[in-house]
């Protein structure tokens, strides 16, 4: 049996200035407890807007973004290793799960969503949303939402 992990998924929200007001993504679960060796999932829904593509990343503690994962709207669920993305537009979801979970996965996870494919400029904003609030986009520069997780491990006996 596994060391018991306690993984709070603290909501450090950041947002990409976009174009469009009103257009909004919320993040869950707020705090997550597994074993050791037990899958984590962290979601991102969306509403009043239509992505077409969503990317996860990863950033440690003083380093910069580490691309994981890129899923499409057609392509349903996608898998490197222990890392699976899924896009749904029914529910108007993207998951991403990391399976077999252990203490080096300990990170700032960032879920973003792209109205459309292609380059794009985009430009940090600080949002003041509460923990619980959705997101709301602020102003338009390119249309991106990103949302951030930070994933601490606390191992307890």
């Amino acid at each position: 049996m596994g060391r018991n992990l306690t993984k709070p998924f603290l909501f450090l929200v950041l947002c990409l200035c976009l174009g469009v007001s009103g257009q909004k993504m919320e993040q869950s679960p707020q705090s997550l407890n597994i074993q050791e060796g037990e899958k984590a999932v962290l979601t991102c829904n969306y509403t009043q807007f239509s992505p077409v593509v969503f990317q996860w990343y990863r950033q440690d503690p003083g380093r910069g973004l580490v691309f994981l994962l890129l899923i499409r709207e057609n392509e349903g669920e996608k898998q490197t290793g222990r890392l699976t993305a899924t896009f749904d537009k029914t529910v108007k979801r993207s998951s991403f799960h990391i399976t077999e979970s252990q203490p080096a996965d300990s990170a700032t996870y960032f879920c973003a969503a792209d109205t459309q494919q292609g380059p794009a400029t985009c430009f940090l904003c600080p949002n003041s949303a509460k923990k619980t609030q959705s997101i709301e986009l602020l102003a338009v520069l390119t249309p991106r939402v990103i949302c951030s997780w930070h994933i601490q491990w606390r191992y307890s006996n």
